[in-house]
């Protein structure tokens, strides 16, 4: 998979992510070795600041994409098209908060 570059700051192609998952070769990442994780972790922290947030962006984007995200994303919609809703000056109450 091949960064693009955009505005000089690379990003990570999810179409290319999605070819990758379907041609199967996602094994060697979900059997990484605690040192190949490890190294990567060594490598993500000498980024700079934007490059760690566009990093963090993108790993949320793939935990939203999976089907368990989406099914408590389509719950915790159908409870507030429900009518279950906390008002804000109530959470606010709860937590002990005054106004």
């Amino acid at each position: 998979m091949k960064p693009r570059a955009r505005g000089g700051v690379k990003r990570f192609n999810a179409r290319a992510h999605k070819r990758l998952d379907q041609a199967g070769r996602v094994d060697e990442v979900r059997n990484m070795t605690a040192t190949a994780i490890l190294e990567l972790k060594q490598k993500v922290s000498i980024l700079p600041e934007s490059d760690r947030q566009s990093l963090a962006a993108y790993m949320l984007r793939l935990k939203h994409e999976t089907p368990a995200a989406r099914r408590e994303i389509s719950q915790t919609m159908r409870d507030m098209d429900a009518g279950r809703k906390t008002r804000l000056r109530d959470l606010a109450m709860q937590l002990g908060h005054s106004s």
